[in-house]
């Protein structure tokens, strides 16, 4: 990986980062029995458009899909998706003793970005037939 890719990772990662915060302070933090929402709307949006890049197929040169790739995947939904939120979220309901909340909040972080990542991959290709 040269400097150029590192570069695209930066700048990915910042617009991705800025989004996700700008997302989080408009979204409630909170919707149905105190599940953490925005991350989680966040995390989800992630897998679907990681769903989309992964079933995009571009007529593009290999140098230039790779360029995109560390640009848009690992920078941009690197920056914008937030493991370590979720694992903080997910640890402040354990502490405060809502581990069916907690339980429930995990569950529907994982499954959910799988199935819109699934989603948008099917979506992809779909559209490209």
């Amino acid at each position: 990986m040269g400097f150029y890719q590192y570069i695209l990772v930066g700048i990915g990662g910042a617009f991705g980062a800025v989004l996700r915060v700008a997302i989080s302070r408009i979204l409630p933090a909170t919707l149905v029995q105190q599940i953490p929402t925005s991350i989680l709307i966040v995390n989800v949006m992630g897998g679907l458009l990681i769903g989309v890049a992964n079933g995009l197929q571009l007529n593009l040169d290999q140098k230039t899909i790779d360029d995109l790739k560390f640009l848009c995947v690992s920078g941009f939904l690197g920056g914008f998706t937030t493991f370590s939120a979720f694992t903080l979220e997910t640890m402040q309901l354990l502490e405060k003793e809502k581990y069916c909340i907690a339980l429930a909040y995990v569950i529907l972080s994982v499954l959910l970005s799988l199935i819109f990542f699934c989603i948008g991959t099917k979506l992809c290709q779909w559209g490209q037939r």
